[in-house]
């Protein structure tokens, strides 16, 4: 005599849907994070993503949270999802491996897609991954509330809870011990350059100190080029690293200034132009203008675009501008062939960095992203540390 009060096993039978829908999710999201651990590792520009509006993979697989212990996250996320489907196939009744890696996928989803939200940085495989997960954990939880009895749910619950643990000590690793993603490439040993002259990128390009925007003396020993533009967030955090070199360097250390508009309007290299970047060509020539005009002023206007709390509009940065340098020689500034080709210079620079971004730092024999910002001063320390050894061995007999 059947009991009214049973209900079926969780566990489905083989060839259910739903275990054919947990196949699917699982290889959907294994697939993505192989693509993306593939793409981290190789330093290659993920398809569909590289420059486009909507997305920046780049900038967010080279974030502090794109790896975890010097590996990428997406590797261990290929390693979760592919035991979630090989556990599907396993015909004895597998419930807490099945609730513990989905709890795992769905729990460190959520985390990932809080850091993009948090960045407004996105990538498309990033987030077909973590779709994949909670999308697998709402498929679990609506199989348990339909066919489990108290039992198992009493079994999910504790492997819920421990499935939690892998993402707990993600995520506590990551806040606690950021991952150190200066991305720093060292060349080998280069002669040195001409007065008044910086090579940069191994001599691949060459820049006349005495014709660009300069923070500091053109003949200091270490001269830095920024990378930046004027609509990037994570620039504008870089800047206010960067207002402490005077007090911590002096005259030691000077950064030229290079623009780097992400608009495809100017920039060749862009497939698409994020709304947040749309003046970004404007407010370059902007800038370079004011220096052309009257370099003693360049610095004031960067700092009003930087320390404003919101991006301002095209009309406010050139009134600002005209206030600085008088409209007649503003206006004649902005008609100068010279901003324009120094604009393609600076982007002709970043073409050749790897991967493309900003805000980057080049040196003469460095390339350099800095994430979070502070990781600069350690390698400025080295940097001039290594510097002043080449001078006393150059003193030495």
């Amino acid at each position: 005599m059947s009991n009214p009060n049973h209900r079926p096993s969780a566990w489905p039978v083989a060839g259910s849907f739903f275990l054919w829908l947990v196949r699917l999710l699982a290889l959907v999201a294994g697939g993505c994070a192989a693509y993306l651990a593939y793409v981290t590792v190789t330093g290659a520009t993920a398809a569909g993503c590289g420059d486009t509006a909507q997305f920046d993979c780049g900038s967010v697989l080279a974030s502090p949270h794109a790896t975890w212990l010097g590996i990428p996250v997406s590797s261990a996320a290929v390693v979760v999802y592919l035991a979630i489907f090989a556990v599907t196939w396993i015909r004895i009744r597998t419930w807490p491996l099945l609730i513990f890696g989905v709890t795992t996928a769905g729990s460190s989803g959520l985390w990932f897609i809080a850091q993009q939200v948090a960045t407004e940085q996105f990538c498309p495989y990033c987030l077909a991954t973590h779709a994949c997960g909670l999308l697998l954990v709402g498929a679990v939880i609506g199989r348990l509330i339909a066919h489990s009895a108290k039992s198992t749910v009493r079994t999910a619950v504790v492997s819920a809870a421990l499935g939690l643990v892998p993402t707990g000590l993600l995520v506590v690793g990551q806040t606690l011990f950021p991952a150190d993603r200066s991305d720093i490439a060292r060349g080998h040993q280069l002669p040195p350059d001409p007065p008044g002259v910086l090579t940069v990128l191994e001599g691949k390009h060459r820049i006349d100190l005495h014709d660009v925007p300069i923070l500091g003396r053109p003949d200091a020993s270490t001269v830095l080029v920024k990378l930046f533009d004027y609509t990037c967030p994570h620039c504008k955090k870089m800047h206010r690293v960067l207002e402490e070199f005077d007090q911590r360097y002096g005259d030691r250390v000077a950064i030229v200034m290079a623009p780097i508009p992400l608009a495809k309007t100017c920039n060749r290299l862009m497939k698409g132009t994020h709304p947040k970047h749309k003046d970004s060509c404007v407010f370059a020539r902007y800038a370079l203008a004011v220096w052309r005009a009257d370099p003693t002023h360049f610095f004031k206007f960067h700092e009003w675009m930087f320390l404003r709390p919101a991006t301002p509009s095209i009309q406010s940065a050139r009134s600002h501008a005209v206030r600085l340098v008088g409209e007649e020689a503003f206006v004649s500034a902005l008609r100068d062939p010279w901003i324009d080709a120094q604009i393609q210079q600076f982007i002709n620079m970043w073409e050749d960095c790897n991967p493309r971004m900003v805000p980057k730092i080049l040196t003469r024999r460095h390339e350099a992203k800095f994430d979070p910002p502070d990781l600069i001063h350690p390698f400025m320390d080295e940097l001039l540390g290594d510097k002043q050894g080449q001078q006393s061995g150059a003193t030495a007999p």
